[in-house]
């Protein structure tokens, strides 16, 4: 069905003036796209729109049976998987983002992942959290035949002890050793002992039972491997501790005098890197802890008579020989190769979900010695991030011309940017530099309007619109207290300038409109008449509808429905109602994409008829297959103007997915690259209305279009844009050579 999608721009630059803009569509579907260039200091970026990191997990796997591993990150906060490609582009290494990179796992994953091959048989797999505070573990029975597949062989993990199989405890926000740390060729484990913080040594009996590495058989073979345990008030480390559950006579723990109690260490989180730091041939550990912001390096110098380590250094500023771990708080480190040079190199994020850092949270450190005997040097402290939109936890698009020079800007509002002096939220603004028909946003304030010393609470979301007739944007501003402020722009015809100060937003009879908390202002004109109206959505109730019963010289809100739509926000194990409205016009009626909570955006319809009462309807509950696992913010917009409107969602790991009108949303325009040893060759947008471009890191030659029957209908040279204005709607193949290979594509044409 033929869908005629129209946009009134969410402000009125003239009085009783939509501006509308209509668009055309096949189906209401939208394939991945990340053809809009961004810049930042200077340079064009590589991942702008692959939705931010904020705690990621490394580690990799081989998702396309190339041989070549592709590097894994996964967010523990909302438990959404990144997936991307190492490449070596003339000496360059890069990391092609290959989307919905969820697919390739099971759903049923929580709070830790790591990939580890514990069978040995060349497929990574899956360690993550079982409940109770136990692991779980999925087999790797992957083939290139049948693709990805998984078996569930653990759940819990249990380990003997004293004949007695016990659930092998981790606590939730820990993350284990899984390594073979006896060198009998089988994976063990090593934990932190509960409430304390020595280590536990889960020895795998496989080898030594079955003479072969394929099962996960587990006895409690120390409480304190490497003799050592963290100090109760610090994370110093006591070398030969003699503190229980550690030496031959073990002393109890201080509990503290009465009625000043210590508290059991380690319950709030930890995280152990066991590998070969200093070349020796045995086993060191780095040690993170939470609220801390440095990692700890302890050496192994032996082995007692039952063949447990015995430690016998340590260092807290590590690496000390560059710069050392500061980063806050609660590291975990991972040893993985991500530069194809055969070295495991060093990636260390935070941990700490909400209290540390989760806007340049990874640091890389190249290593520059071997796998036996790494050196690490300091590389940076955004990785990756410093190549994506990224400004903190759950990010907000929003559109519009900043600076009045004609060209839609990006803003990319959030919930918070951690800070250790308290956490503050920061409106990110992205000027555009390119043209109309082709834009490039460059970061050009990454404090936009001062929101992170104005004194304001977090979550600062704007909304704008004339609403005095001068002919600027004016601005409304909702923040996590619920509170709403009104902006006057008084930029005039130059850029927006919001100097004069903001007051409380009032209604028609002069009291303060203001919500239970998280106040997400949207302005609309939902009756036609010339003036903005108000929505409200709010943390914990219904969205509000305010009716403008003023005039286009002084707006005054009235509240006219308190259950917009009567919308039913519980879901899941969410009761709270945060949500993203956007207002756009389809086939002559007002229409609703609300991002929700827990990742997914919903589409009403029948708006127009029930704005004072009456239920919305529900028309698509996971809006165009996108689920960006939590803290979906959707925004329209036909950046481009060529008549198709591109999808922007905001997301729980502040950065931005974009999507351009198309034919699967559960399949990236990247997966044929996934599965190819060379660089991106992508058409867009597909399907096709008038032209299309080509996304290439190569030099293109020649590109040809061919009918479904085989004949060649048009050849290019030289062109940026190729224009198939006039063909009959159909399926057509694009024939596209370049200095390296030849490559067809199927387009639609519609």
């Amino acid at each position: 069905m033929i869908k005629n999608i129209k946009f009134k721009t969410r402000w009125i630059v003239t009085v009783c003036l939509f501006f509308v803009i209509n668009f055309i569509s096949s189906q209401e579907t939208y394939i991945y796209d990340d053809s809009i260039n961004v810049v930042k200091n200077s340079e064009q970026i590589d991942l702008p729109w692959a939705g931010g990191l904020n705690h990621p997990q490394f580690s990799k796997m081989d998702i396309n049976f190339d041989g070549v591993e592709e590097l894994i990150a996964y967010e523990p906060e909302n438990n959404l998987f990144h997936v991307f490609k190492i490449i070596d582009d003339n000496g360059v290494i890069k990391y092609p983002y290959i989307y919905n990179g969820q697919r390739f796992f099971p759903n049923d994953i929580s709070e830790r992942v790591l990939l580890v091959d514990y069978d040995q048989d060349g497929r990574r797999d899956l360690f993550t959290f079982a409940e109770g505070n136990g692991i779980k573990v999925y087999r790797n029975i992957s083939t290139e035949a049948d693709g990805i597949k998984w078996e569930l062989v653990a759940d819990p993990i249990y380990s003997e002890k004293n004949g007695v199989d016990e659930l092998l405890f981790v606590n939730h926000n820990e993350m284990p050793a899984y390594v073979d740390v006896d060198g009998d060729g089988d994976l063990d484990i090593l934990t932190f002992h509960f409430g304390l913080k020595s280590v536990d040594f889960h020895k795998n009996m496989s080898m030594e039972t079955y003479g072969i590495p394929d099962s996960l058989l587990f006895v409690v073979k120390s409480e304190c491997w490497g003799g050592f345990m963290e100090r109760g008030h610090n994370n110093d480390i006591e070398l030969n501790s003699t503190t229980y559950p550690c030496g031959t006579n073990p002393i109890p723990p201080f509990t503290g005098y009465e009625g000043h109690e210590v508290k059991a260490r380690h319950q709030g989180g930890g995280s152990l890197l066991i590998f070969d730091y200093d070349g020796d041939g045995l086993m060191d550990a780095l040690v993170g802890d939470v609220d801390y912001n440095n990692m700890t390096i302890i050496i192994n110098g032996g082995h007692d008579s039952n063949d447990i380590p015995l430690m016998t250094s340590f260092d807290n500023q590590f690496p000390n020989y560059d710069t050392p771990l500061d980063l806050s708080n609660f590291l975990t480190a991972y040893f993985e190769d991500v530069d194809l040079d055969g070295v495991k190199d060093l990636i260390v994020s935070t941990s700490y979900i909400g209290l540390s850092d989760n806007t340049s949270s990874v640091w890389l450190y190249k290593n520059t010695g071997t796998n036996e005997h790494p050196i690490f040097e300091l590389q940076t402290k955004s990785f990756l991030q410093e190549s994506m939109i990224e400004n903190g936890n759950n990010s907000i698009p929003i559109f519009v011309d900043i600076n009045n020079d004609g060209l839609t800007d990006l803003l990319v509002a959030n919930q918070y940017n951690f800070n250790d002096a308290g956490n503050t939220t920061r409106v990110n603004y992205y000027r555009n530099i390119g043209s109309e028909e082709d834009p490039v946003f460059e970061l050009f304030n990454n404090d936009w309007n001062g929101f992170s010393i104005s004194g304001l609470p977090t979550k600062v979301v704007p909304t704008f619109g004339d609403l005095d007739g001068d002919g600027d944007l004016d601005m409304i501003v909702g923040v996590s207290n619920g509170k709403l402020f009104y902006y006057e722009n008084g930029g005039g015809s130059g850029a927006m300038n919001f100097n004069i100060s903001q007051v409380l937003l009032q209604n028609h009879v002069g009291d303060e409109i203001f919500v239970t908390a998280f106040a997400i202002p949207v302005l609309y004109d939902f009756d036609n008449d010339g003036l903005l109206d108000l929505v409200v959505a709010q943390g914990a109730g219904p969205l509000l509808y305010f009716k403008n019963v003023g005039t286009a010289q002084n707006f005054a809100f009235q509240l006219m429905n308190s259950n917009f739509g009567n919308i039913d926000f519980t879901f899941g194990q969410y009761t709270s109602t945060i949500c993203y409205p956007h207002f756009y016009e389809e086939d002559g009626e007002t229409t609703l994409l609300l991002g929700m909570r827990d990742g997914k955006i919903r589409k009403y319809q029948s708006i127009d008829d029930n704005l004072t009462s009456g239920t919305f309807s529900l028309s698509d509950n996971i809006f165009a297959g996108i689920d960006v696992k939590s803290g979906a913010a959707p925004m329209l917009n036909d950046i481009k103007n060529n008549g198709s409107p591109m999808l922007f969602v905001g997301m729980g790991t502040g950065g931005i997915w974009s999507f351009s009108l198309g034919i699967d949303s559960t399949a990236s325009i990247i997966e044929e690259d996934l599965y190819m040893n060379h660089e991106e060759l992508v058409i867009y947008p597909n399907p096709v209305s008038n032209s299309f471009q080509i996304k290439s890191t190569e030099s293109i030659n020649e590109v040809a279009i061919y009918s479904i029957a085989g004949q060649k209908l048009e050849t290019w040279k030289g062109q940026k844009k190729y224009n198939v204005l006039g063909y009959p709607e159909g399926i057509y193949f694009v024939k596209i050579n370049t200095a390296k290979r030849e490559k067809t594509i199927k387009i639609v044409i519609q």
